[in-house]
């Protein structure tokens, strides 16, 4: 299984070269319902990981420790990680309730109120977001792009791409 999603994070890097930078800032809301800068979030000298979420997504949920161990872990030091939900705050309960129920207090949350995910989608890969959850971004210490996936990712795999990549976890 290890290999299959280094190959798919590998596979990812090759859609990278096709970025649409015609697409400027892309928003999200924060928790507390303030328009939010997806950039303002990125490239703070830390490698970010974002995953892509909805509160009815089981593998959503039965992957969830995975990146609140590595938060927990590296959080704020080397690499942080961000949610989004694609819930937005239409379903504030289940984004609430997801959050909750997965203890992903400490990873800072935003809401996708329709839209956010493809522009970033667009913007950083070049091509349409297909609407599926689990999806996940990794930006480099200086905001750029380092890949993505599709399906869920352990946090053991993401490691060992970071560590692939010369960073010293």
């Amino acid at each position: 299984m290890r290999s299959v999603v280094s190959w798919c994070l590998l596979l990812s890097l090759w859609t990278v070269a096709y970025a649409d930078n015609t697409v400027e800032e892309v928003h999200f809301q924060s928790e507390n319902g303030q328009s939010v800068s997806i950039d303002s979030m990125i490239g703070q000298g830390r490698w970010t990981i974002i995953k892509v979420w909805g509160s009815d997504c089981a593998i959503c949920a039965t992957t969830a420790h995975h990146m609140v161990d590595f938060q927990d872990q590296y959080g704020g030091d080397q690499a942080d990680v961000l949610g989004i939900a694609v819930d937005g705050l239409y379903n504030r309960a289940g984004v609430d309730g997801f959050i909750a129920s997965h203890d992903m207090q400490r990873i800072p949350q935003l809401m996708d109120n329709g839209g956010g995910v493809a522009a970033l989608f667009l913007r950083e890969l070049g091509e349409q977001w297909i609407g599926g959850t689990p999806t996940y971004f990794l930006f480099d210490p200086e905001g750029g792009i380092a890949g993505f996936n599709y399906g869920p990712v352990r946090k053991d795999a993401l490691e060992e791409f970071l560590r692939g990549r010369g960073v010293t976890l």
